[in-house]
Formats: structure tokens, sequence, C-alpha cells
């Protein structure tokens, strides 16, 4: 059996804000320090939403791939459904729905019904 070799996806979080202008910078610095792939916030890639091969032409040029996504639970389940498109176009296998740092019991709430269609 062979093992494939970990694969290291860096978290937009770590950097803060990269939207627009800041995006391409990103994505280098990303390459540069070895990363193969990225993580990114549904705000951030949203503009890409409805052309995912432009997305994934950036993503490319640089060796990179879209490991993950995440989006907040307020989301819309209309924007959630319309941005899964959009990840598995990409191929990227996961989306992560988090919460405010306080998240209570509503929050978690909202997130069962979001999860249930009932959003």
């Amino acid at each position: 059996m062979t093992i494939a070799a970990p694969r290291f996806a860096c978290m937009e979080l770590m950097w803060g804000d990269i939207s627009g202008s800041k995006l391409e910078p990103w994505l280098d610095e990303i390459r540069d320090l070895g990363f193969t792939g990225v993580a990114m916030r549904r705000t951030t890639l949203w503009p890409y939403v409805d052309e995912p091969r432009r997305f994934a032409a950036l993503l490319d040029a640089r060796g990179l791939s879209l490991a993950g996504a995440y989006a907040t639970t307020d989301t819309s389940a209309a924007d959630i459904e319309r941005f899964c498109v959009f990840l598995r176009a990409l191929g990227c296998p996961d989306l992560v729905l988090h919460g405010a740092a306080r998240a209570g019991a509503a929050e978690r709430g909202q997130l069962a019904r979001l999860l249930d269609g009932r959003g």
C-alpha cells in the first residue's frame, strides 16, 4: 500500500482580510511558503461564485487547490447551496459552518435548522 504524502493548507483567517487586490499577492505568498492548498472565507470567494473556472485558474497558476471553505451560520440556505455548487466545481471537499465567538444555544439551533433545510 502506498501512503500519499501529506498536503497542507493555509487558512485565510491567519492573514486577516485578503479580499480584492490583496488576494493574488496572498496566493503567491502561500505558494512561496510551500503550502499546497488554501482554506478561505465565503465572503472572500463570493465574487467568484459564478465563475469557478476563473478562480480555479488563479489557484492552478500557483499549484494550489481549495482544500476547504468556511461560512458563518447566518448565511442563508440559498447562499449556502449556491456556494456548495461553486465548491464542488473546484473539487473542494469541505465547508465549515461557524458562528460568532460567543455562540450559544440559539445559534446552534439556527445551524441545525439550516442543515435540515429549514434555514
